[in-house]
């Protein structure tokens, strides 16, 4: 997996299934939402794929892997990481996004306290 972009990846079928972990910083609780991945090919919703999410409470994270899609390459993956904030949290309470490729070394991004909620990443896997 290698980085060109913010938050912008690309990905070849060695790296999946790409792990990610989302984590709660200075937050009572993680409430990150992953949305199912939208499968994208020149422009055109070709399909999506669910993704299961394991919670982990007591290391405020949760986490769930993204398996290769069937479509072939090139096509590019689309996915939403919604991060809710308590109204009272600090404003250096953030959430950090751990991607971990099957092969390879991870990347990190990091979701602010939004003025408004939720605060949110979207993640672009670009499959080649």
């Amino acid at each position: 997996m290698q980085t060109v972009g913010l938050r912008t990846y690309k990905v070849e079928s060695g790296d999946f299934p790409i792990e990610v972990v989302v984590q709660a910083n200075e937050l009572a609780a993680c409430r990150g939402v992953a949305s199912d991945v939208q499968v994208v090919k020149t422009g055109t919703l070709v399909g999506s794929i669910a993704v299961t999410v394991t919670n982990d409470a007591p290391n405020l994270a949760c986490s769930y892997q993204i398996r290769c899609p069937n479509e072939q390459p090139p096509c590019d993956l689309v996915q939403t990481v919604h991060c809710w904030f308590d109204d009272d949290a600090p404003d250096s309470a953030d959430y950090q996004i751990t991607i971990q490729p099957g092969n390879g070394d991870a990347a990190k991004t990091t979701v602010s306290r939004p003025t408004i909620n939720p605060g949110a990443a979207v993640l672009v896997f670009q499959y080649r």
